[in-house]
């Protein structure tokens, strides 16, 4: 590859976590270790990255300019930065809804034939209505079939990234081109130590949810946890969320945690102490998640010396086990006696309620809907404790926490796991290093980036986005957590 390929890195801002993330592994360990010319064009910085040119319009709370004038900007200060224009432009997320003139300038770029690579994290038709109804009324004027065109423009000119081969899937069935949908796993960068940390201190024993506690972690699952705990086991996590919607049933599960004197303590990342020192006071991370866009939380606990247990997600997971990550002490559901809830309470939420997520996105449901939707969350007499809602999840806890005779009807039991060797741990933390790290991300990069240069531009046409949305919205996926 030439070593004066320029490469232009776009997103909304670089708040730390997340995407931000991402881009700093693509630029300062990927990028640079591939001779590659990049800049990242950003709304904001306050994770105080290198190397960034701010274009304040681009964040989603900065000021409001035309698509057209957002365009100039951007190419503006990529090429200040670069000296010259980009013969790539890698841009994140820019269909999720949450700044739809940076989507709008990008179609024009599309238009224009500039060579885009567009990575999808988030998809605003993955239980975002308010974000699909936002870019359906400002981009496209109440079209679906217009807002497919301008959200997803298939040239020879433009390639997709996705984090996983479920959302791969989904973009072929809607028609994208094969050749130009690529998985682009997030990269998990090392730890500066090769050696791993001793096991944990003695004293009572932690089990850490790194999360910040939105209402798809799931913390109800570990509230129940701790309600069926031994005396020398803890829970805790480390991050209030901070949307107002998801702020009050966080304040719900506080009340409940202290009012049933559960073992659990909350924010123990609050303070500023590193993760990787709160793991490390830890026996085992984990996970009661039932939503998650690559899983990094599957892979980061073994980098950092502690095993993972806890909830499995098989569309994410499956992946990492067939690279030769061991993920043994993970549960793919949690059964319950379905009798708990009381009759008829769960059939009657899931109609109201799948009904109301179909109608937000403007669709009917299939007249088939409830019945798949129940199917896939009960087994016989069993429901799954994560597909319900924090009311039922927590009439389940209640119950469990006055009596020791139901917790035998939990399935699993209780999935803990006997704390593994040094061999084991180092064995998964190899394995992720070697499929995951910065490495093999700039490998991964460097074979999409390559056929991309040497593409021509074509007129852009436009995938379905039923048959889109139709994947995410199956009813064999709904969960009530994301309602």
């Amino acid at each position: 590859m030439s070593p004066a390929l320029r490469v232009a890195l776009v997103h909304y801002h670089l708040r730390p976590g997340g995407v931000g993330s991402v881009m700093g592994h693509h630029q300062a360990a990927v990028l640079a270790q591939k001779g590659i010319q990049c800049v990242i064009l950003a709304g904001s910085n306050p994770a105080c990255m290198d190397s960034v040119s701010i274009v304040p319009e681009l964040d989603y709370t900065g000021p409001r300019v035309s698509p057209a004038t957002l365009a100039r900007r951007i190419h503006s200060a990529a090429r200040k930065a670069l000296g010259g224009p980009p013969d790539i432009w890698h841009v994140h997320n820019h269909a999720l809804g949450k700044n739809p003139v940076l989507t709008l300038a990008i179609h024009r770029m599309a238009q224009a034939g500039e060579r885009l690579l567009l990575q999808i994290h988030d998809f605003a038709e993955d239980g975002r209505p308010s974000n699909y109804k936002h870019l359906l009324n400002s981009v496209s004027d109440g079209d679906p079939g217009r807002l497919a065109a301008i959200l997803y423009p298939q040239a020879p000119n433009i390639e997709y990234a996705v984090l996983n081969r479920r959302d791969q899937s989904f973009l072929l069935q809607a028609g994208f081109d094969p050749e130009r949908v690529h998985v682009l796993p997030n990269p998990i960068p090392d730890t500066p130590d090769s050696t791993l940390p001793p096991p944990p201190p003695p004293g009572p024993a932690l089990f850490l949810y790194p999360t910040r506690a939105l209402r798809r972690k799931n913390l109800g699952e570990l509230l129940l946890w701790a309600a069926t705990a031994g005396r020398d086991e803890v829970y805790g996590t480390t991050l209030a969320p901070t949307n107002p919607s998801d702020r009050h049933p966080y304040e719900r599960w506080k009340h409940l945690a202290f009012r049933l004197r559960l073992p659990v303590q909350f924010e123990l990342g609050a303070s500023g102490t590193p993760l990787a020192h709160l793991v490390q006071k830890s026996r085992a991370v984990i996970t009661t998640s039932i939503a998650e866009g690559f899983g990094l939380a599957f892979l980061e606990p073994w980098v950092l010396g502690r095993p993972l247990v806890g909830r499995s997600l098989p569309e994410l997971t499956s992946e990492f086990e067939e690279t030769g990550v061991r993920l043994s002490a993970l549960y793919d559901h949690l059964w319950i006696p379905a009798s708990w809830l009381g009759s008829g309470s769960l059939e009657q939420t899931v109609r109201s309620r799948l009904a109301s997520f179909w109608e937000a996105y403007g669709r009917r449901i299939p007249p088939d809907a409830v019945e798949r939707a129940l199917d896939s969350m009960t087994r016989g007499k069993l429901v799954d404790f994560g597909r319900l809602d924090e009311p039922m999840q927590e009439r389940i806890i209640r119950k469990l926490a006055g009596s020791s005779e139901l917790r035998s009807h939990l399935r699993p039991h209780h999935p803990w796991l006997k704390y593994p060797s040094q061999a084991d741990l180092a064995k998964n933390r190899d394995t992720i290093r070697q499929h995951y790290g910065l490495t093999r991300h700039g490998e991964r990069l460097a074979a999409i980036y390559e056929p991309l240069l040497q593409s021509r531009a074509g007129t852009p046409a436009a995938p379905s986005h039923e048959k889109l949305l139709a994947a995410f919205l199956a009813p064999e996926r709904f969960y009530l957590l994301r309602t």
